[in-house]
């Protein structure tokens, strides 16, 4: 009984960070954005998403955006 826990809960996780992240990645990825709006997100969120693209070769990664928790 104790595995079928933790694998509820395992799959619990994955829908909830499929339900939240993954939109938001799939924004940050959207060569629609500008200039304006990267400006507009690093003053909601205090984090500067483009230059951190930037240093990293020009793209937005799953790892940056949860490294920088940008979601909350």
């Amino acid at each position: 009984m104790p595995i079928l826990i933790c694998v509820s809960n395992m799959w619990n996780d994955i829908f909830i960070f499929n339900k939240t992240s993954i939109p938001l990645i799939k924004l940050l990825g959207n060569e629609a954005i500008e200039d304006e709006h990267w400006e507009e997100i690093k003053k909601i969120t205090n984090i500067d998403i483009q230059n951190i693209a930037n240093e990293s070769g020009g793209g937005i990664y799953l790892k940056h955006a949860l490294g920088i928790d940008v979601d909350k």
